[in-house]
């Protein structure tokens, strides 16, 4: 039976860096805890077979385990978290670590094109914000940059063209924006600033309308030129109030003063003293938002009576009404790998095989596609927009 000698360090970073028990490891690998601990501890080399075993569940190349230290430059980002969705503390799962190390490796990829050649992924300069700043102003601000008018996001005809639209804006600055299959119960989404790439979002497995407002929320943090894990809750802590400051901004920047008004005076001959679950649901579908988003704002705008968020969400809900978490998007299966991996991702990829700095079959890999494919990225992407009208 063939053992390798490995180094024991770089066998426990591997399993905590999938935020694995030695006794859940050891299951997943098939040998005894014991024997997974005599591993770690150097008393006893692996055999070839359990050092496969561990690259499959670990998620890294057998090549890694022939390390003699730990990798640098691993740091998740920071955990901004308070809760997760359904009130449990905030803890880093094996699915969100995976998520985040798979986001680093396709960002840290167009980071090194870019060495090569900038082209590949022009790059905007992100406006500058501070915790101590205007909200409304930072999303004014923002908002300009992203270059979205008032008009255009009341002429969009549904929720998937208005988050390809900001999606898109968001990824012409040079931001990477991945859209994942992660549960909203893990993260809403988290933003990657620095790792040698460009500045980088990924968002979670929800209703396009949520999709959005965490979009905004995660640009904000980049805009902090900070990287996070949110949820987007808010508390008295140092890190509730990086969370408020990034919700403020995104809703300002969703829903601007001026751009509710509008709404509400082509409406209404006035504002509403009270307002209707019907006209909440109407305004929010319009511009694209959440209901609750829109409840907030209008308490923030002064357009409406404090306690209008709190009465909605204790409305009694139909048991067969629930929430859409699928978040829209193509069923082929070339268009699935293009929307999650985003414009900006896709057009860098296949510019960088244009311009001949990977094969096709590299850039079939970085698309987890069939090398056929890689030829009509460009043009399937100039598809999708035709077709949301964006």
């Amino acid at each position: 039976m063939t053992t390798v000698t490995v180094s024991p360090e770089v066998l426990v970073w591997a399993r905590e860096q999938v935020a694995l028990t030695q006794v859940d490891a050891a299951e997943s690998i098939g040998v005894p805890p014991e024997r997974l601990q005599r591993f770690e501890r150097g008393v006893e080399d692996p055999t070839l077979s359990a050092l496969d075993s561990m690259a499959r569940v670990y998620k890294r190349p057998l090549a890694f385990f022939f390390l003699r230290q730990p990798p640098e430059g691993t740091e998740l980002p920071s955990d901004f978290r308070l809760r997760t969705v359904d009130g449990a503390p905030a803890a880093l799962s094996r699915h969100l670590i995976i998520a985040i190390r798979q986001v680093k490796s396709w960002q840290s990829m167009i980071g090194t094109l870019r060495e090569h050649d900038e082209s590949v992924l022009p790059q905007g300069e992100l406006p500058n914000a501070s915790i101590d700043d205007d909200t409304d102003d930072v999303g004014a601000a923002a908002r300009g940059l992203l270059n979205i008018t008032e008009a255009q996001q009341l002429v969009w005809t549904s929720h998937e063209t208005a988050l390809a639209a900001w999606r898109s804006a968001v990824e012409s600055l040079g931001v990477l924006v991945f859209a994942l299959t992660i549960s909203r119960d893990i993260a809403r989404g988290f933003s990657v600033a620095g790792n040698g790439g460009p500045p980088t979002i990924a968002l979670a497995r929800e209703s396009e309308q949520a999709r959005i407002f965490t979009l905004l929320h995660e640009f904000a943090h980049l805009m902090m030129r900070s990287g996070a894990i949110c949820t987007e809750f808010e508390d008295a802590s140092p890190r509730g109030l990086v969370e408020r400051f990034c919700n403020r901004v995104a809703a300002s920047t969703l829903m601007p003063r001026s751009l509710v008004e509008t709404w509400i005076a082509r409406e209404f001959a006035r504002v509403p003293r009270t307002w209707q679950s019907a006209d909440l649901i109407r305004l929010a579908s319009a511009l694209h938002v959440s209901v609750p988003a829109i409840a907030i704002r209008l308490e923030e705008l002064e357009l409406a009576a404090p306690g209008l968020y709190d009465a909605w969400m204790q409305r009694p809900v139909p048991p067969f009404v629930k929430e859409r978490t699928g978040g829209g998007g193509p069923s082929s299966w070339p268009g699935v790998r293009l929307s999650e991996r985003g414009e900006g991702f896709s057009r860098a990829i296949f510019r960088a095989w244009t311009n001949r700095l990977i094969s096709t079959a590299d850039a079939a890999r970085a698309m987890s596609m069939p090398p056929k494919y890689v030829s009509f990225i460009e043009n399937s992407l100039s598809r999708k927009r035709e077709r949301l009208g964006y």
